[in-house]
């Protein structure tokens, strides 16, 4: 099935005017969250970078989708 409406009224586009703001405090609060666990460590800094707002979808996504697909084990859904 496609889609035939208008860029701007796509499904993933009309969600996105909605939920924009809530995913990118998400990924703020994520990476505050992992900064604080950092500095309360021994060691300090990590190389590793922030989440993004890109990860943070594909992260959403892969769990809305787990709903929806049944597999044998949560690995099987991330590798």
């Amino acid at each position: 099935m496609t889609y035939r409406g208008t860029p701007g009224s796509w499904p993933l586009s009309v969600f996105m005017l909605f939920f924009f703001e809530i995913v990118q405090m998400m990924v703020e609060e994520t990476n505050r969250y992992y900064h604080q666990y950092l500095d309360a460590l021994d060691g300090g800094q990590s190389s590793l970078p922030d989440m993004t707002v890109q990860e943070m979808g594909l992260f959403l996504a892969v769990t809305l989708q787990m709903g929806h697909d049944q597999r044998d084990t949560l690995s099987d859904y991330w590798f």
